[in-house]
Protein backbone atom coordinates (compact mmCIF):
# COMPACT_ATOMS: atom_id res chain seq x y z
CA UNK A 1 0.00 0.00 0.00
CA UNK A 2 2.74 2.32 0.33
CA UNK A 3 4.39 1.66 -3.12
CA UNK A 4 0.78 2.57 -4.24
CA UNK A 5 1.14 6.21 -2.13
CA UNK A 6 4.58 6.75 -3.37
CA UNK A 7 3.56 6.26 -7.17
CA UNK A 8 0.57 8.44 -6.76
CA UNK A 9 2.95 11.00 -5.39
CA UNK A 10 4.97 10.95 -7.82
CA UNK A 11 2.29 11.15 -10.85
CA UNK A 12 1.14 14.47 -9.05
CA UNK A 13 4.26 15.82 -8.28
CA UNK A 14 5.65 14.86 -12.37
CA UNK A 15 2.22 16.60 -13.45
CA UNK A 16 2.28 19.70 -11.11
CA UNK A 17 5.76 20.80 -12.46
CA UNK A 18 4.28 20.86 -16.07
CA UNK A 19 4.55 24.10 -17.59
CA UNK A 20 1.13 23.15 -19.48
CA UNK A 21 -0.42 22.40 -15.81
CA UNK A 22 0.91 25.75 -14.56
CA UNK A 23 -0.37 27.78 -17.62
CA UNK A 24 -3.96 26.50 -17.54
CA UNK A 25 -3.82 26.57 -13.80
CA UNK A 26 -2.82 30.38 -14.49
CA UNK A 27 -5.06 31.17 -17.70
CA UNK A 28 -8.31 29.10 -16.60
CA UNK A 29 -9.20 31.75 -13.88
CA UNK A 30 -8.42 35.16 -16.22
CA UNK A 31 -10.52 33.22 -18.93
CA UNK A 32 -13.33 32.23 -17.51
CA UNK A 33 -13.36 35.59 -15.17
CA UNK A 34 -12.64 37.62 -18.51
CA UNK A 35 -15.60 35.74 -19.97
CA UNK A 36 -18.07 37.01 -17.54
CA UNK A 37 -16.61 40.56 -17.19
CA UNK A 38 -16.89 41.29 -20.72
CA UNK A 39 -20.69 40.01 -20.91
CA UNK A 40 -21.26 42.90 -17.75
CA UNK A 41 -19.31 45.25 -19.22
CA UNK A 42 -21.12 44.66 -22.65
CA UNK A 43 -24.35 44.29 -21.51
CA UNK A 44 -25.59 47.97 -22.26
CA UNK A 45 -24.39 47.67 -25.76
CA UNK A 46 -27.11 47.62 -27.64
CA UNK A 47 -27.76 48.72 -31.46
CA UNK A 48 -29.69 52.46 -31.57
CA UNK A 49 -30.68 52.17 -35.34
CA UNK A 50 -34.28 52.69 -35.78
CA UNK A 51 -36.16 49.74 -35.91
CA UNK A 52 -39.14 50.03 -38.67
CA UNK A 53 -41.80 47.45 -37.84
CA UNK A 54 -45.00 46.91 -40.09
CA UNK A 55 -48.56 45.92 -37.93
CA UNK A 56 -51.03 43.91 -39.80
CA UNK A 57 -53.97 44.24 -37.53
CA UNK A 58 -57.42 42.13 -37.82
CA UNK A 59 -58.44 43.28 -34.13
CA UNK A 60 -58.90 46.89 -35.68
CA UNK A 61 -57.66 47.90 -31.85
CA UNK A 62 -54.45 46.30 -30.88
CA UNK A 63 -52.16 48.04 -33.44
CA UNK A 64 -53.42 51.62 -32.61
CA UNK A 65 -52.56 50.92 -29.54
CA UNK A 66 -49.10 49.41 -30.30
CA UNK A 67 -48.14 52.86 -32.38
CA UNK A 68 -49.40 55.47 -29.23
CA UNK A 69 -47.10 53.19 -27.00
CA UNK A 70 -44.61 53.21 -29.64
CA UNK A 71 -44.94 56.99 -29.81
CA UNK A 72 -43.99 57.55 -26.06
CA UNK A 73 -41.61 55.42 -25.80
CA UNK A 74 -39.92 56.81 -28.46
CA UNK A 75 -40.17 60.46 -26.78
CA UNK A 76 -39.58 59.27 -23.02
CA UNK A 77 -37.61 56.35 -22.67
CA UNK A 78 -35.21 55.90 -25.57
CA UNK A 79 -32.78 58.31 -24.15
CA UNK A 80 -30.89 59.06 -20.86
CA UNK A 81 -32.49 62.11 -18.80
CA UNK A 82 -29.26 63.85 -17.87
CA UNK A 83 -27.36 63.67 -20.96
CA UNK A 84 -29.76 63.28 -23.82
CA UNK A 85 -27.73 60.35 -25.20
CA UNK A 86 -29.43 57.87 -27.29
CA UNK A 87 -29.80 54.24 -25.04
CA UNK A 88 -32.50 52.53 -27.00
CA UNK A 89 -33.57 51.82 -30.38
CA UNK A 90 -36.95 54.13 -31.65
CA UNK A 91 -39.77 51.43 -32.66
CA UNK A 92 -41.58 52.89 -35.66
CA UNK A 93 -44.70 51.35 -36.20
CA UNK A 94 -47.14 51.08 -39.54
CA UNK A 95 -50.03 49.55 -39.93
CA UNK A 96 -50.74 48.02 -43.23
CA UNK A 97 -53.91 46.81 -44.54
CA UNK A 98 -54.21 42.70 -45.40
CA UNK A 99 -53.68 41.70 -48.94
CA UNK A 100 -55.96 39.36 -50.22
CA UNK A 101 -53.48 36.83 -51.10
CA UNK A 102 -51.84 36.85 -47.28
CA UNK A 103 -48.89 34.29 -47.80
CA UNK A 104 -47.36 36.11 -50.80
CA UNK A 105 -47.71 39.40 -48.87
CA UNK A 106 -45.90 37.69 -45.86
CA UNK A 107 -43.83 36.39 -48.29
CA UNK A 108 -42.77 39.92 -49.89
CA UNK A 109 -42.37 41.30 -46.46
CA UNK A 110 -40.28 38.42 -45.32
CA UNK A 111 -38.12 39.18 -48.52
CA UNK A 112 -38.01 42.98 -47.04
CA UNK A 113 -36.58 42.26 -43.45
CA UNK A 114 -33.79 40.20 -45.28
CA UNK A 115 -33.04 42.93 -47.44
CA UNK A 116 -33.27 45.30 -44.07
CA UNK A 117 -35.44 47.75 -44.96
CA UNK A 118 -37.52 46.97 -42.54
CA UNK A 119 -36.44 45.10 -38.98
CA UNK A 120 -39.96 43.05 -38.73
CA UNK A 121 -43.74 42.56 -39.26
CA UNK A 122 -46.54 41.60 -36.79
CA UNK A 123 -49.69 39.85 -37.56
CA UNK A 124 -52.65 40.21 -34.62
CA UNK A 125 -55.21 37.81 -34.95
CA UNK A 126 -58.91 39.05 -35.29
CA UNK A 127 -60.26 37.29 -32.02
CA UNK A 128 -57.20 37.70 -29.39
CA UNK A 129 -59.99 40.41 -27.35
CA UNK A 130 -62.17 36.75 -27.06
CA UNK A 131 -60.43 34.14 -28.03
CA UNK A 132 -62.78 31.12 -30.47
CA UNK A 133 -62.24 27.53 -31.36
CA UNK A 134 -60.06 28.87 -33.95
CA UNK A 135 -56.56 29.25 -31.72
CA UNK A 136 -55.10 31.01 -34.91
CA UNK A 137 -57.07 33.90 -34.96
CA UNK A 138 -56.49 34.14 -31.74
CA UNK A 139 -52.52 34.62 -31.68
CA UNK A 140 -49.41 37.32 -32.64
CA UNK A 141 -47.46 36.55 -34.56
CA UNK A 142 -43.91 38.19 -34.88
CA UNK A 143 -42.24 37.52 -38.16
CA UNK A 144 -38.04 38.96 -38.11
CA UNK A 145 -35.00 37.07 -38.63
CA UNK A 146 -33.87 36.29 -35.30
CA UNK A 147 -37.74 36.89 -33.47
CA UNK A 148 -36.55 34.61 -30.07
CA UNK A 149 -33.44 36.99 -29.26
CA UNK A 150 -35.22 40.17 -30.09
CA UNK A 151 -35.77 42.81 -27.78
CA UNK A 152 -38.76 44.74 -29.89
CA UNK A 153 -40.43 40.95 -29.93
CA UNK A 154 -40.94 41.43 -25.66
CA UNK A 155 -41.60 44.93 -26.30
CA UNK A 156 -44.47 44.25 -28.82
CA UNK A 157 -46.06 41.22 -26.99
CA UNK A 158 -46.21 43.27 -23.46
CA UNK A 159 -47.91 45.95 -25.17
CA UNK A 160 -50.20 44.33 -26.99
CA UNK A 161 -51.32 41.97 -24.24
CA UNK A 162 -51.81 45.50 -21.93
CA UNK A 163 -54.11 46.85 -24.46
CA UNK A 164 -55.84 43.58 -24.87
CA UNK A 165 -56.07 43.65 -20.94
CA UNK A 166 -57.57 46.70 -20.69
CA UNK A 167 -60.27 45.93 -23.42
CA UNK A 168 -61.52 42.97 -21.31
CA UNK A 169 -61.30 45.22 -18.23
CA UNK A 170 -63.23 47.56 -19.91
CA UNK A 171 -66.04 44.91 -21.26
CA UNK A 172 -66.61 43.91 -17.43
CA UNK A 173 -67.47 47.49 -16.52
CA UNK A 174 -64.78 46.98 -13.25
CA UNK A 175 -64.10 50.27 -11.08
CA UNK A 176 -60.42 51.30 -10.56
CA UNK A 177 -60.13 49.62 -7.30
CA UNK A 178 -61.51 46.44 -8.56
CA UNK A 179 -58.95 46.78 -12.08
CA UNK A 180 -55.77 47.97 -9.34
CA UNK A 181 -56.63 44.12 -7.07
CA UNK A 182 -57.25 42.56 -10.27
CA UNK A 183 -53.70 42.99 -11.74
CA UNK A 184 -51.46 42.97 -8.10
CA UNK A 185 -48.94 40.69 -8.94
CA UNK A 186 -47.60 38.21 -6.34
CA UNK A 187 -44.34 36.94 -6.52
CA UNK A 188 -43.15 33.80 -5.26
CA UNK A 189 -39.59 34.77 -3.30
CA UNK A 190 -36.64 32.08 -3.64
CA UNK A 191 -36.04 30.39 0.18
CA UNK A 192 -34.19 27.54 1.99
CA UNK A 193 -35.53 24.97 3.54
CA UNK A 194 -36.52 24.90 7.49
CA UNK A 195 -33.57 23.35 9.91
CA UNK A 196 -33.46 22.08 13.21
CA UNK A 197 -31.02 23.95 15.71
CA UNK A 198 -28.78 20.64 17.00
CA UNK A 199 -27.50 22.82 20.54
CA UNK A 200 -31.43 24.11 21.09
CA UNK A 201 -33.45 22.29 19.05
CA UNK A 202 -35.41 25.05 18.09
CA UNK A 203 -36.68 25.47 14.54
CA UNK A 204 -34.95 27.47 12.78
CA UNK A 205 -36.70 29.89 9.73
CA UNK A 206 -35.46 29.08 6.44
CA UNK A 207 -33.42 32.32 5.08
CA UNK A 208 -34.12 33.95 1.64
CA UNK A 209 -32.05 32.09 -1.14
CA UNK A 210 -28.69 33.91 -2.82
CA UNK A 211 -28.84 34.16 -6.29
CA UNK A 212 -25.19 34.88 -6.50
CA UNK A 213 -24.54 32.37 -3.74
CA UNK A 214 -26.42 29.37 -6.46
CA UNK A 215 -24.12 30.50 -9.16
CA UNK A 216 -20.93 30.89 -7.37
CA UNK A 217 -21.00 26.95 -5.83
CA UNK A 218 -21.74 25.42 -9.51
CA UNK A 219 -19.41 27.69 -11.04
CA UNK A 220 -16.17 27.10 -8.79
CA UNK A 221 -17.13 23.31 -8.66
CA UNK A 222 -17.17 23.23 -12.86
CA UNK A 223 -13.60 24.98 -12.54
CA UNK A 224 -12.29 22.47 -9.47
CA UNK A 225 -13.61 19.81 -12.07
CA UNK A 226 -12.29 21.13 -15.29
CA UNK A 227 -8.58 21.68 -12.96
CA UNK A 228 -8.95 17.51 -12.09
CA UNK A 229 -9.61 16.82 -15.57
CA UNK A 230 -6.67 18.85 -16.62
CA UNK A 231 -4.23 17.43 -13.78
CA UNK A 232 -4.88 13.52 -14.98
CA UNK A 233 -5.11 13.78 -18.60
CA UNK A 234 -1.52 15.41 -19.01
CA UNK A 235 0.35 12.86 -17.42
CA UNK A 236 -1.85 10.57 -19.19
CA UNK A 237 -1.01 11.93 -22.59
CA UNK A 238 2.44 11.92 -22.20
CA UNK A 239 2.48 8.12 -20.63
CA UNK A 240 0.95 7.37 -24.52
CA UNK A 241 3.18 9.76 -25.91
CA UNK A 242 6.24 7.83 -24.34
CA UNK A 243 4.61 4.21 -25.36
CA UNK A 244 4.34 5.33 -29.28
CA UNK A 245 7.57 6.93 -28.81
CA UNK A 246 9.00 4.10 -27.74
CA UNK A 247 7.44 1.64 -30.29
CA UNK A 248 8.47 3.46 -33.09
CA UNK A 249 11.86 3.37 -32.12
CA UNK A 250 11.51 -0.62 -31.29
CA UNK A 251 10.27 -0.44 -35.00
CA UNK A 252 13.35 1.34 -36.75
CA UNK A 253 15.67 -0.38 -34.58
CA UNK A 254 14.25 -3.13 -35.87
Amino acid sequence: MNKVFILIKREYRAAVKTKGFIISLVLLPILMGGSAAVIYLTQDKVDTKDKVIYVIDDSNFVGESLIQSAEYRNENEIRDPESGEKKKPAYLLEIISKEADFNQQKLNLSDRVRKKEIHAFVHVGAEVLNPGENRGLSRIFYYAENSTMDDARGWVSGQANYAIRQARVAQLDLSEEEVQTLFTPVWAEGMGLMSVDTKTGEVQDAKVSSEIESFAVPYVMLLLIFMMIMMSSVPLLQAVMEEKSYRIAEVLLG
